[in-house]
């Protein structure tokens, strides 16, 4: 069985093509596409990691807000609590009709609302 030394040229020739298109073409395609998936998993993992601290953020901000409202909304203000007010602005005028309690309170707990709104919104 003899080998025909064409066959044997083409195979050589197959071979160094082979390696060349290995080395010269494929394998910087191969490292750039690793380098490229490499830097989208970092990103996704960064952004992974500000959606928690934006989750954790809005939490700590959350529980303060309902914090602020309770402790507003438990100390009701002073003017609540008096049951007769007098103004006199000017000397001589009559005095103001008195205030029902319930009166006030509505004023004074939709304040609070208002402010507690209010400041809800300021970040």
């Amino acid at each position: 069985m003899t080998i025909n030394l064409t066959l044997a040229v083409q195979a050589i020739n197959f071979l160094i093509a082979y390696i060349m298109i290995k080395k010269l073409f494929l394998q910087p395609a191969v490292v750039q596409i690793q380098e490229d998936d490499a830097k989208i998993k970092q990103a996704q993992d960064l952004i992974e990691e500000k959606k928690r601290d934006v989750a954790l953020e809005k939490e700590r901000i959350e529980q303060q807000l309902h914090a602020f409202k309770e402790k507003f909304l438990e100390n009701e203000p002073e003017v609540a609590r008096a049951l007769d007010v007098t103004v006199t602005i000017v000397p001589g005028m009559p005095p103001l009709p008195k205030i029902e309690k319930q009166k006030i309170n509505d004023v004074a707990r939709n304040t609070a609302e208002k402010l507690v709104d209010g400041v809800a919104h300021v970040n």
